[in-house]
């Protein structure tokens, strides 16, 4: 498909019918590349950086899989955001990163009879998201305190940029929260 990533080996009788670039979350680490559909499996190519960096490719056959479905935050995986979650028949479950999480939900729908669940997740702020927020504002007010200390104006206005973001962050979880 390209330079940039590790070439698939197509078997007898096999097309490409879809692919996008997504992130392959394995524990913390998210190994970027491309997931790509056959007629006849899914695989996930990383990018030579990630190949060489011990990235592996990944690829399950059509009739092996149980269903995709959207995952949200933190759930299984690493990732603040929703995710592109495979399952397979043997309940094992795989985590993709990837943008416009409907739209790959819908193109999948739409180049196989597989079982997708293309619900799209409203909420994707969970409650875990939102402590990683609130202990990370909590770790940058030591560098707040420490700046204003120092007189370091460019800190200062990093550090109030910051706090608006976090702020606007919890306010928009619990806006949606409340109206559920």
């Amino acid at each position: 498909m390209s330079l940039l990533f590790v070439r698939l080996q197509l078997q007898e009788d096999e097309s490409v019918r879809w692919h996008c670039y997504a992130s392959h979350m394995t524990g913390l680490r998210a190994v970027g590349g491309q997931i790509i559909l056959t007629n006849q499996r899914l695989v996930f190519l990383p990018h030579k950086l990630d190949y060489f960096l011990h990235g592996h490719t990944w690829e399950v056959s059509l009739r092996d899989i149980q269903h995709i479905s959207p995952a949200p935050p933190f759930s299984g995986h690493s990732s603040p955001r929703p995710c592109l979650c495979v399952t397979t028949n043997d309940n094992t479950e795989e985590y993709f990163l990837v943008n416009r999480l409907d739209n790959v939900l819908t193109a999948l729908t739409g180049e196989t009879d597989l079982n997708i669940d293309n619900t799209i997740i409203r909420h994707t702020k969970t409650r875990s998201a939102l402590y990683w927020e609130i202990a990370s504002a909590l770790a940058a007010s030591y560098f707040v305190v420490e700046a204003f200390v120092n007189g370091d104006w460019l800190a200062i206005i990093l550090a109030a940029i910051s706090t608006s973001l976090f702020l606007w962050s919890l306010w928009s979880y619990l806006h949606h929260r409340s109206t559920g």
